[in-house]
């Protein structure tokens, strides 16, 4: 018996000693195993054959330590039911139930499903460690959530004591049985790839050292005197604790170290001396610049995470075009997988190049998972819209993808919080028949289930309901429908959901298996599946063996291979530091240490653990190494590079350093349709392009490429705009006279693609159940103005305005806001209450003013009409409704004044969307009072009329009344300091200032009937101080990218420079 330490850097050939050992052994007929992590085992085996040049194995297996105890405990199996990670998580959230009173601190997850999937993690750990509840609760003494987790524990305990076995009993049990075990008496045994070593691993290694006839275990380090050193500490932890093992036991130990001579060049770098030299000196103290050039090392910066995918793909082309490499000796990970995963498949697909995503997925995230869950949860809380909505969104259910729309249509329409029986009161006859159709055709076999559930008087009848009911629905036979439609095309959608059906059907056996007989309300039932399901993961293997291999930065375990693309290099992620993860914090940790409870390696440690897999990844490859990172994430936001750019960027001065570059070259079809359209464009323009594109859409074209034809149409010039005759059918009335409303001129001078949309072809959301601004708007104006004609030549207190008000909104609300669908609803309830202090504020205000101001409110919603002529002979009509005509009468002249309610912001009344045309309505409606009365125009002004919480405090009501005063433009005889805000001295014009802005608005209103009737509607939004794009429901149709679509520039109009404002047809 002997150990066998077999120690080195990176690439020094630890895993090809170790092949080479299990193949004399195979020659000589000795048992072999080699133990891997559990990611590796078809890794392992490929490696296996690969070094040994065999098509198969003899006498040698590939196993990982659950596969082992599996095959330990087949010799002798035991009484105990077994538990997997599924049934441990369904056991702790029972226990979570059951002691919910007694938990302070976690009681209020009790019913979380993430929450007890992560829990029971913790538990295993402690189990792996050797940690007893005990110990835990008598360490924890001082800290009320470590006393909570101790107790869960010992109730979990306490559940399986004698009946069940999970994982990590299971492996205490293996241990105890290796002695005993036939197949590895005399075996050779060689553990290779494992980053962390816990008590219970340790155990393992201690028992086979007793049983087996030799054991061989590889570490990842150097010599304590290399300049890396401090990067393998904990690496030579577990070398000296495997050491003191072999000790223990009288064990013979033999330590290897290579490559065997110091200085020599590790075997996988024999070619690249820039890589050799990145090994040795990444994480060395101060290392010197590599000299020569380090054309093996690329450091690539791009754009977003989507151009960094893109450049990975063409740069994966090239490498096996020009250099022979087959996809399975070229690997890409990054720290952030889930993101980088489907841009890499699709920038991928481009060259019709394939990859294997080794990731491993949440099966609770699942779709077919979720129609599960979603279906008790409808049960459970009857129907509640959420549910539903969620349940539909599944796809698995019984109704078409437009039945499942229009469902969540009506959810949106008529406000439902829960599907009820019958149809609302509002809907239409036809329609009411449609949902009572759809209603009994999805929810009739959920009430089945509902009833099913409550009769059933154990969790094993639950269970047996809830297959039934998936029976019955047809959901087994949608999800066969699904991998048999998917599993050429799409074999890895197939193969989850093949593994998903294969896990539900364990997760119900365990649930018969574990609770049994144990009584559980239709609430509970779902939380524990719910729990079973979040603590299970669907891990795929690869479809075919020459394919991308792309995962995670520090999970991934890789064959041998020849160039890397690590992706997403950003500041923080790597690398990611030492956050806290779990249930426990640092100085729980730390607490525990203190106790002599050890959990692995501390904050420090667990530091070096990452640097030494930072270390591992970025020396696997043995030619070409490429490190990107993007300066931006999808969304735009900036990101800084990972300290490692830096770090590598002076260690070699002499390496690659470029932009992401987007494909200029012909390669595959799909990928040459990008720079075949832009050699398109150019020729379009007038410039000469190479000949080989006239090739390569010929060739594209013989193919009957359909793509082709798709991209040329698409480089056509777009019909933006719908031309005269068009336009004149969309917005002329009968008399040919172009009538639109203030607001949709201001829509089109915020930009013509969106006033089309809007305007011409009409386009608006859905509807949605609750009230709108405009309805707002509306109750703020119907109030107001019979209230001023009630009122006008009357003085009142404060209390009488308040019951005038309260008077005129209750008979609005009666009448038209809380009527039919909303006479029951509490949020319209409690806006209109908003809405009935805010009118109050407003019309206390109109009091005030005609009490001590000198401007008289004479009208309310008077309707205007500004006539404009166009150059083609027809006429322009804009209509409005000014919402108050104020006069006073000075010095033996009128002077008119305008005020506009607003129920949101009141910036509108600047001189910049004065002048832009995106604030039409307050000029025009005062020149148009002006006119109908004869008098001056002075003031123009918008009232403020915001829905808010009362206020009890008289002096805070006051304050609050202030926001109502006027905020506008007047001249010096529009002037009236009760009535309007002076905070900005610039609010004040000259007679001869107010002429010249209701002039500029009469032209700019010209300006766009001429745009209106010529039938422009290209995407053409203002940008600068006025945005266009602000609030456009359309931004992902217009085809507008900033910085490349023209656009028209707005600058900031002072009183000083009128000048400066810009002409929107400009």
């Amino acid at each position: 018996m002997a150990l066998w330490k077999i120690c080195g850097r990176a690439g020094s050939g630890k895993t090809t000693w170790l092949c080479r050992r299990i193949g004399q052994a195979m020659q000589q007929g000795q048992p072999s195993y080699l133990i891997v992590p559990d990611q590796y085992t078809l890794q392992g085996e490929r490696e296996l054959m690969r070094h040994l040049h065999a098509e198969g194995l003899w006498h040698a297996e590939v196993l990982s330590i659950s596969r082992l105890c599996e095959r330990v405990l087949a010799q002798k199996p035991s009484l105990l039911k077994p538990m997997d990670r599924r049934g441990e998580a369904m056991a702790v959230s029972r226990m979570l139930l059951t002691l919910q009173d007694e938990l302070t601190v976690y009681g209020r997850y009790a019913h979380s499903p993430q929450f007890a999937a992560t829990l029971a993690g913790e538990i295993a750990e402690y189990k792996r460690f050797g940690i007893a509840p005990e110990a835990l609760m008598e360490a924890g003494q001082a800290r009320p959530h470590l006393q909570e987790i101790a107790k869960v524990y010992a109730a979990y305990q306490g559940h399986l004591a004698g009946e069940y076995q999970d994982t990590e009993d299971k492996t205490d049990l293996c241990i105890d049985l290796i002695p005993q075990t036939v197949f590895l008496k005399g075996a050779l045994v060689c553990i290779d790839g494992f980053e962390m070593l816990t008590k219970q691993v340790y155990r393992l290694v201690e028992a086979l050292l007793r049983q087996c006839a030799d054991v061989c275990i590889s570490f990842r380090l150097g010599l304590e005197t290399d300049a890396d050193a401090p990067t393998f500490a904990t690496e030579h932890k577990h070398l000296a604790r495997v050491s003191a093992l072999a000790e223990r036991c009288g064990i013979r130990q033999h330590t290897v170290w290579l490559p065997r001579e110091k200085g020599q060049r590790p075997p996988r770098f024999a070619h690249s001396p820039a890589l050799a030299y990145l090994e040795s000196h990444l994480f060395a103290y101060r290392p010197a610049p590599y000299e020569g050039p380090a054309q093996e090392i690329s450091l690539i910066h791009a754009g977003n995470p989507w151009q960094e995918a893109e450049d990975c793909a063409r740069q994966i082309f090239a490498l096996v075009k020009d250099h022979g490499l087959r996809y399975n000796e070229i690997a890409v990970v990054s720290s952030e997988i889930e993101l980088y995963g489907p841009l890499l498949q699709r920038a991928l697909s481009l060259y019709d190049i394939p990859m294997f995503w080794d990731i491993k997925r949440r099966v609770s995230t699942h779709p077919a998972a979720q129609y599960v869950l979603q279906a008790l949860r409808v049960v459970q809380n009857r129907r509640f819209t959420r549910d539903v909505v969620r349940f539909l969104k599944s796809g698995f259910t019984r109704l078409s993808q437009e039945q499942c729309e229009q469902m969540q249509r009506w959810a949106r329409r008529f406000g439902l919080r829960a599907f009820p029986p019958t149809p609302p009161s509002s809907m239409e006859p036809e329609e009411q028949e449609a949902y009572l159709s759809l209603y009994h055709l999805l929810f009739d076999p959920l009430e089945a289930l509902r009833k099913s559930l409550l009769k059933a008087r154990s969790a094993k009848q639950q269970a047996e309901a809830l297959v039934q009911y998936l029976e019955e629905d047809g959901f087994i036979e949608r999800l066969q429908a699904t991998i048999d439609e998917t599993y050429l095309d799409d074999p890895d959608t197939a193969a989850q959901a093949s593994e998903f059906f294969t896990l539900l059907g364990d997760l119900l056996a365990q649930v018969i298996r574990v609770l049994g007989d144990q009584v559980l309300s239709p609430g509970d039932f779902a939380t524990l599946l719910s729990s079973g399901l979040a603590a299970e993961e669907i891990g795929l293997l690869p479809s075919q063996n020459d394919a991308i291999n792309a995962g995670s930065i520090l999970r991934s375990k890789m064959d041998e291979i020849k160039a890397l693309f690590v992706l997403g290099l950003s500041a923080g992620k790597v690398p990611a530091g030492t956050a806290e993860t779990g249930l426990l914090s640092r100085s729980d940790h730390a607490l525990l240490e203190e106790n002599g409870l050890w959990m692995g390696n501390n904050e420090a440690e667990r530091a070096s653990e990452e640097e030494l897999a930072v270390y591992s990844v970025f020396c696997k490859p043995s030619h070409w190494l490429y490190l990107s990172y993007p300066q931006a994430d999808l969304a735009g936001k900036q990101l800084l590079p990972s300290p490692y750019i830096e770090q590598i960027s002076q260690l070699f001065p002499g390496a690659v350093r470029r932009a992401a570059q987007r494909p200029q070259e012909v390669s595959s079809p799909k990928a040459t349709l990008l720079p075949l359209a832009e050699a398109v464009r150019r020729v379009q323009d007038g410039e000469t392009v190479d000949p080989v594109w006239a090739a390569a859409y010929c060739a594209l074209e013989q193919m009957h490429y359909p793509q082709v034809a798709q991209a040329l149409k698409g480089l056509s010039p777009r019909e933006d705009e719908i031309g005269p005759a068009l336009a004149h059918a969309l917005y002329a009335d009968e008399k040919g006279a172009y009538t639109t409303p203030i607001t949709g001129l201001e829509t089109l001078a915020r930009c013509p693609f969106r006033h089309f949309m809007e305007r011409g072809l009409h386009l608006a959301p859905a509807d949605e159940f609750g009230k709108t601004p405009i309805d707002e708007g509306n109750y703020y104006h119907a109030v107001l103005q019979h209230f001023l004609l009630l009122y006008r030549d009357r003085t009142l207190t404060r209390e009488q305005c308040r019951s005038a008000v309260d008077k005129l909104c209750q008979a609005y609300e009666a009448r038209e806001y809380l009527s039919g669908p909303y006479a029951q609803d509490a949020r319209a309830s409690l806006q209109a209450e908003k809405q009935r202090d805010s009118l109050y504020k407003a019309a206390w205000m109109l009091c005030r003013q005609k009490q001590s101001g000198q401007f008289v409110p004479q009208d309310t919603e008077v309707p205007c009409r500004i006539r404009v002529p166009l150059t083609n002979g027809a006429e322009g009509i804009a209509n409005g409704v000014i919402d108050r005509i104020d006069l006073k009468r000075e010095g033996g002249t009128s002077y008119v004044r305008v005020v506009d309610y607003k129920s949101g912001s009141v910036s509108q009344a600047d001189l910049t969307r004065f002048a832009c045309g995106t604030s039409l309505q307050l000029p025009l409606y005062l020149q148009m009072a002006a006119q109908k009365k004869q008098a001056a125009p002075s003031a123009m002004a918008l009232s403020a009329v915001r829905a808010s919480v009362q206020e009890d405090d008289p002096q805070h009501a006051e304050e609050d009344l202030s926001a109502q005063k006027l905020k506008g433009y007047y001249t010096a005889h529009g002037v009236e300091d009760r009535a309007l805000s002076t905070q900005s001295a610039g609010r004040l014009l000259t007679d001869e200032q107010m002429a010249q802005v209701l002039s500029d608005s009469l032209a700019v209103t010209a300006s766009l009937f001429e745009t209106l009737s010529q039938g422009h509607t290209a995407p053409y939004p203002l940008k600068g101080a006025v945005d266009g794009c602000q609030y456009c429901a359309f931004a992902n149709a217009c085809g507008y990218l900033s910085g490349v679509t023209p656009h028209r520039t707005v600058r900031k109009v002072s009183l000083s420079k009128e000048e400066d404002s810009h002409d929107p047809n400009a």
